[in-house]
């Protein structure tokens, strides 16, 4: 999953953008376009490392896990960084 977001990342002209790009905002949009990914992979490793602690700690009988907020948190550590994408993307003429 790294591998294919650093691909997404390293090609910002394969994603989609809006009707309003043109050669003019074009730098702009790769650079946000590329951040965003950037920030994606750093979230998805990140949670996959809590997730490989909190599986090694259980098997090594350290603790309980996480409990029910890791679900939560998780899921809007993942989708504020693209909300704040989005409005960065509409600001951008």
């Amino acid at each position: 999953m790294a591998l294919l977001m650093q691909l997404f990342e390293k090609f910002p002209e394969s994603h989609n953008y809006p009707q309003r790009f043109n050669k003019e905002n074009a730098k702009e949009f790769y650079l946000l376009s590329r951040k965003l990914v950037n920030q994606l992979k750093n979230i998805c490793l990140i949670i996959f490392s809590f997730i490989i602690f909190e599986t090694v700690s259980i098997a090594l009988d350290w603790g309980n896990g996480f409990g029910g907020w890791f679900l939560p948190i998780a899921l809007l550590s993942a989708f504020i960084p693209i909300v704040l994408g989005i409005i960065k993307q509409k600001k951008i003429q």
